[in-house]
């Protein structure tokens, strides 16, 4: 991973570079969990990764956030305490050549948006609208098979070569064949597969478009934003299986619950 101390995730997104590990493909097998928030992603992570070969390992991508501000583990510690997480962060970090618990955001996987515990030295107003500005292009290009590959879906595909790598490092210290990504998000799932795809696994975790509107209603939201992820999370990433299907292009399974 680049050692550059500035934060990825924003306006001067780091180009990651660190070293693969060694392994053939096809051992380990990453199984995301795609979904639009609210539809019991969670409920899933937990019992898939209750295989005795797998390894729920929740929201990954807001892992660099949880290590930031400590955040409490599911076992009850803080994350720097945790008997899992702490030799894990630190041992890949010794592979990295990089100390993540002060430098938490060189951990790149991704763009994170928190909305329950918010890093907001990091979680800022730019890195929202830069985020935006990048999904919604990388989408537009999938959409209408843009020649090219953008400069945004570029870092993308790095973030999600880091998640994999970060992925086998938990697999040999595990012994797990499969870990549980429960990140969500539509893109994270499709750069993911881009990056591995011979090791990806999504499950898409439809829930009643009702029973998300109530329980983002529920929570204070209002109305329209309330429907529009679970909205815009099926439409688009049912626009893009069926581009992907029209180009004949290999695209792992995927599970409709």
């Amino acid at each position: 991973m680049n050692k550059n101390p500035r934060p990825s995730g924003g306006p001067f997104f780091v180009k990651q570079k660190h070293a693969r590990f060694s392994r053939k493909s096809g051992t380990v097998m990453y199984v995301f969990i795609c979904s639009a928030g609210h539809s019991g992603s969670t409920l899933l992570d937990i019992l898939i990764g209750s295989h005795p070969q797998g390894l729920s390992l929740g929201e990954i991508t807001l892992l660099p956030k949880n290590i930031a501000l400590d955040s409490q583990c599911s076992c009850g510690r803080p994350i720097s305490s945790c008997q899992f997480w702490s030799p894990i962060v630190t041992g890949f970090g010794k592979t990295a050549g990089i100390d993540f618990w002060s430098r938490p955001y060189e951990l790149d996987f991704g763009f994170i948006k928190a909305s329950d515990e918010i890093d907001r030295r990091h979680q800022t107003n730019a890195r929202m609208m830069y985020r935006r500005i990048s999904y919604g292009l990388q989408y537009l290009s999938m959409r209408y098979r843009l020649p090219g590959q953008s400069v945004f879906r570029r870092h993308s595909i790095d973030a999600a070569k880091n998640k994999a790598d970060f992925f086998d490092y938990i697999q040999t210290q595990s012994g797990k064949s499969f870990v549980v990504d429960s990140s969500k998000h539509y893109l994270e799932a499709i750069n993911l597969h881009s990056a591995a795809p011979a090791d990806t696994k999504i499950v898409l975790l439809v829930r009643d478009g009702r029973a998300v509107f109530h329980s983002g209603l529920r929570r204070g939201m209002n109305p329209k934003s309330a429907l529009a992820s679970w909205a815009n999370t099926c439409a688009a990433l049912m626009r893009y299986l069926l581009t992907a299907c029209h180009e004949g292009t290999s695209f792992p399974s995927s599970t409709r619950t």
